[in-house]
């Protein structure tokens, strides 16, 4: 049987566990808080272009998309400033539990 125990001692310290030869001990920080993922807005033309420039690698990132059951969904984000090929990467779970994934690539260009 494979799987994760959590143990917490008061001092922490494990005097009497006995563990076999393959199990690993670590440190386990848990689940971790809601962060909020920085994605830049430029709401008119003046901070279009008057604006520092954009090298970010992750574009947009989305832990949570409710889509309402609808099949196509529109997720609006600034691409970097960088040059190059990005990859998109939508995974998710429907409600029959069933995963899903799809992948798609575009380029920046100068």
């Amino acid at each position: 049987m494979r799987g994760i125990l959590a143990f917490y001692t008061y001092k922490n310290d494990y005097p009497t566990l006995k563990v076999g030869a393959s199990t690993q001990l670590f440190d386990y920080k848990g689940t971790q808080h809601h962060r909020l993922f920085y994605a830049p807005a430029y709401p008119d033309e003046l901070s279009r272009k008057s604006r520092m420039p954009d090298y970010r690698h992750t574009l947009l990132w989305m832990p949570n998309v409710q889509t309402g059951g609808s099949p196509a969904l529109t997720l609006p984000f600034y691409t970097s400033d960088l040059p190059g090929e990005y990859t998109v990467t939508v995974e998710g779970i429907t409600k029959d539990g069933k995963t899903i994934r799809g992948i798609v690539c575009f380029q920046v260009i100068e």
